[in-house]
């Protein structure tokens, strides 16, 4: 049977020469990766560009505006792309607003649970005997909780609420 990257990258090329493509080739081989690629970096420059591209303020709201359908047109506020809410507030600056907000949780809390992975990766690995076997053993009981459970419980524990509370979360339980 043939493989998915033989078939994107056609049949010219030998298996040791595939093999030693680095993965900004394969990446530039591959239509899927490259449309994720895409849609990531309009994302991305979106959440950057939201108070350029949003025409309005996310929590800008006249309730005689409100349910518009998508690509109408409103009074005071023009064209809008995705409509209004129950409130009279734009679809699409809240959604602009709101990935803004989304990356910078997923992004600062990706990189806590990094950090501490790898200060207690190095620990074990440097110390060994007892500190590997205690920290093997907290992660096999962290891990053996129910996500939802243990989030929960976090978040009782912090007893706050907000963006750095759920940052911690992540961080903590990820």
């Amino acid at each position: 049977t043939t493989s998915p990257l033989s078939q994107t990258q056609g049949a010219g090329l030998s298996g040791g020469a595939r093999r030693r493509m680095t993965l900004w080739q394969r990446l530039l081989h591959d239509g899927g990766a490259l449309f994720g690629l895409g849609l990531l970096v309009l994302i991305l420059v979106a959440a950057i560009g939201a108070p350029v591209i949003a025409p309005t303020s996310p929590t800008d709201s006249n309730v005689s505006r409100r349910l518009r359908p998508p690509l109408s047109t409103v009074p005071e506020l023009g064209f809008t792309l995705l409509g209004t809410d129950n409130l009279g507030r734009d679809m699409f600056s809240r959604i602009v607003y709101a990935a803004r907000i989304s990356l910078t949780i997923g992004i600062i809390g990706i990189a806590l649970s990094f950090a501490l992975a790898l200060i207690l990766g190095g620990l074990a690995g440097y110390y060994g005997g007892w500190v590997d076997d205690a920290l093997n053993w907290f992660y096999s009981v962290f891990s053996s909780i129910p996500y939802l459970l243990l989030i929960l419980a976090v978040a009782a524990v912090l007893q706050q609420k907000g963006m750095t509370t759920i940052i911690l979360i992540l961080g903590l339980t990820g």
